[in-house]
């Protein structure tokens, strides 16, 4: 994990998967190490957004990871670097078609993070998460978020 951070290695699909793993990690030093990862790949041009996007959507489908703790880091990414709200907002959108018939119970964070990003970076909510938005059986904080994010333009 540690050598994704070094901008001579390819961010390969076993790397990509690697960094959706450890970004929903839940040892704090791994965590750390990802989030590392993911702003140093993103600001230098390795990261595939969609790839990582549809490869951390998957491990979501399986309910290994939790989607509070993809939340957690990539909003410590974009503490980090806010000039990756572009790349945080698709893998946000992407995550959102994981399940939209039953979401995670922590699906919240998610919308969360998702309305303050599009928000703070003047970002349109992206037509993907738009369409899981719609399709979204949320419940409690998430149908009050969810509500809130449809009605972004």
């Amino acid at each position: 994990l540690e050598r994704l951070s070094d901008p001579t290695v390819p961010l390969t699909p076993m790397a990509t998967l690697m960094l959706a793993l450890a970004l929903a990690g839940k040892e704090p030093g791994q965590t750390a190490l990802a989030v590392d990862a993911f702003v140093q790949c993103r600001g230098d041009g390795r990261l595939d957004r969609a790839a990582l996007a549809t490869t951390a959507r998957d491990l979501l489908r399986t309910r290994i990871v939790k989607a509070a703790r993809y939340a957690k880091s990539l909003r410590a990414a974009l503490g980090i670097d806010p000039d990756g709200s572009a790349a945080v907002v698709e893998v946000l959108a992407t995550l959102l078609e994981a399940d939209p018939a039953t979401p995670p119970k922590d699906t919240a964070t998610l919308l969360e993070l998702l309305q303050e990003a599009t928000l703070s970076a003047g970002l349109p909510l992206p037509r993907v998460a738009r369409t899981a938005l719609e399709a979204m059986k949320a419940t409690g904080k998430a149908r009050a978020l969810r509500a809130s994010l449809l009605a972004q333009p």
